[in-house]
C-alpha cells in the first residue's frame, strides 16, 4: 500500500503540472487572437469608415461591411462581427489571466461564455439568411424557411450549451498556478455545441 502511495501522489502532481501547462498554452493564444484581431480591426478601419459610418446607418451596416465593387460586380460582404467580438474576446482573455475563481463566478462565467458565443453565431448565420434570400430572389417562402432554420440553430446551441454548464459544480483549484476554469466533471453534452453551426454552415 505504502509503494502504491507514491505513485499515486506523483499521478496526481503530473496531471495537475499537465494541466497547468495546457492552461498556460489556451490563456498564451487568446491573448495572440486577441492581438490579431485588434490588427485586423486597424487595417480594415478605414474601409469600415467608408462603407459603413459614411453611409446610411441601418441595421445591416451594424451587422456587416459592405465591399461594393465597379458597378458590372456582384456586391460581396466581409463578415464582420467586429466590436462585439473584439470587447468578448478582450474579457475572455482579461478573465483568463486572473487567478482562481469560486464556483459559482466560473459558471457564470462559463454562461456568459455560451451567451457571447450564441449571439455572435446568430449575427453571422444573419447575414448569410440575407445573402442566401437575396441571391434566390427575395421569396417569402424561402425567408419563412431560413428564419426557421435559425431559430432551431440556436435553440440547439442555447439548449446543449445550458445542459453542459449547469451541472457543472467542481473546478480544479491548485491556487495562483492555475487560471481559468476547469471542470473536475467532463461536460460531454458541450460537444454537441458546434453541430448546429456546422450544419448552418453547410446549408448555407
Amino acid at each position: 500500500m505504502a509503494s502504491l502511495l507514491p505513485a499515486a501522489v506523483a499521478a496526481e502532481q503530473a496531471t495537475v503540472l499537465q494541466l497547468i501547462a495546457d492552461s498556460q498554452t489556451t490563456n498564451y493564444l487568446a491573448a495572440a487572437n486577441l492581438a490579431l484581431l485588434i490588427l485586423e480591426h486597424i487595417s480594415t478601419f478605414e474601409e469600415e469608415v467608408k462603407y459603413v459610418w459614411q453611409s446610411r446607418l441601418s441595421l445591416w451596416s451594424v451587422l456587416y461591411v459592405v465591399v461594393c465593387g465597379r458597378p458590372d460586380e456582384r456586391m460581396t460582404f466581409l463578415t464582420q462581427i467586429r466590436y462585439f467580438t473584439l470587447i468578448s474576446l478582450g474579457m475572455d482573455v482579461r478573465f483568463m489571466f486572473r487567478p482562481m475563481k469560486t464556483s459559482e463566478r466560473c459558471q457564470q462565467y462559463l454562461l456568459a461564455q455560451l451567451a457571447t458565443s450564441t449571439t455572435i453565431m446568430f449575427s453571422v448565420d444573419c447575414i448569410l439568411i440575407l445573402r442566401v434570400w437575396l441571391l434566390f430572389g427575395k421569396g417569402k417562402k424561402l425567408l419563412v424557411i431560413l428564419i426557421a432554420l435559425l431559430i432551431v440553430e440556436t435553440a440547439c446551441m442555447t439548449t446543449f450549451g445550458l445542459l453542459a454548464i449547469l451541472p457543472l459544480k467542481d473546478f480544479a483549484d491548485v491556487g495562483p498556478f492555475l487560471n481559468e476554469c476547469y471542470s473536475l466533471e467532463v461536460p460531454r453534452l458541450i460537444t454537441f455545441y458546434p453541430l448546429a453551426p456546422f450544419l448552418m454552415s453547410i446549408l448555407l
